[in-house]
This record gives structure tokens, C-alpha cells and sequence, in this order.
């Protein structure tokens, strides 16, 4: 029961992950170069350009809630 959760967690956290990059990497090249190479960037990011990033960034914390939960649960 533990591993579906696990695959959905995966996905949620990259999807935020890579929807955050590819925000970015549409914004300029050294945003996304930066945040695929410093994912501490893509906190700055995320806060600096809340108004684009706000639904990758949403997807990335509820993976990392699930992940928490299911923690907690095991």
C-alpha cells in the first residue's frame, strides 16, 4: 500500500520541480540554468515571480506534504 503512494509523491514533486524550471527557463536562460543547477533557486524564483510560479510551486509542496504524511504514517 506504501508504494503507489510513493510513485504519487514522485510525481507531484517532479512536476513542481520541472514546472518551476521550465517557468523559469522561459523567463531567460540564466533563470533556468540556475534553477535546474541550484534548486534553492527555485525558492527565489518562486518568490520573486509568485504570480507564474504559484501552480508548479503548489504541486512541489504537496508532494513534499504527502511525503510527510506518509512518513508519519508508516
Amino acid at each position: 500500500m506504501y508504494e503507489p503512494l510513493v510513485i504519487v509523491i514522485w510525481i507531484l514533486t517532479v512536476c513542481g520541480a520541472c514546472g518551476i524550471i521550465y517557468i523559469a527557463w522561459q523567463r531567460s536562460v540564466i533563470w533556468g540554468v540556475a534553477c535546474f543547477l541550484i534548486p534553492v533557486c527555485q525558492l527565489f524564483y518562486v518568490a520573486l515571480h509568485w504570480r507564474e510560479s504559484k501552480h508548479p510551486f503548489f504541486l512541489l509542496i504537496a508532494g513534499f506534504a504527502f511525503r510527510v504524511l506518509a512518513d508519519m504514517a508508516k
